[in-house]
């Protein structure tokens, strides 16, 4: 266990809370969209937990490692930026070539 124990300290967040802040995100960004009734009202509330969460994040840094952290805003910035994706292309603001050219 002892390898396991090591591996698990390092990378764990050293604040108590941030688990509970992380259940509450993953809550919203998932459950708590179901509660609006259109198309739009659900992506502006996608993207403004993604943003405020974006930055939270970043300010709080809850982990330990610097690697950790790194890759938890790296994270939080593809969730912010796949809901605007696709609503540029359900807009159709870009079609054709350019949308492959934009997702990679």
């Amino acid at each position: 266990a002892e390898p396991i124990v090591k591996f698990a300290t390092r990378y764990r967040p050293y604040r108590w809370w941030y688990e509970v802040y992380t259940l509450g995100r993953r809550f919203a960004l998932t459950s708590l969209v179901l509660a609006f009734p259109t198309l739009e009202s659900s992506s502006v509330y996608v993207i403004m937990i993604g943003f405020s969460t974006l930055l939270v994040d970043r300010e709080w840094v809850a982990h330990i490692d610097g690697y950790a952290s790194a890759l938890s805003h790296a994270l939080n910035v593809q969730v912010a930026l796949a809901p605007i994706y696709m609503l540029m292309l359900d807009a159709r603001i870009i079609v054709g070539a350019y949308s492959v050219i934009i997702s990679v």
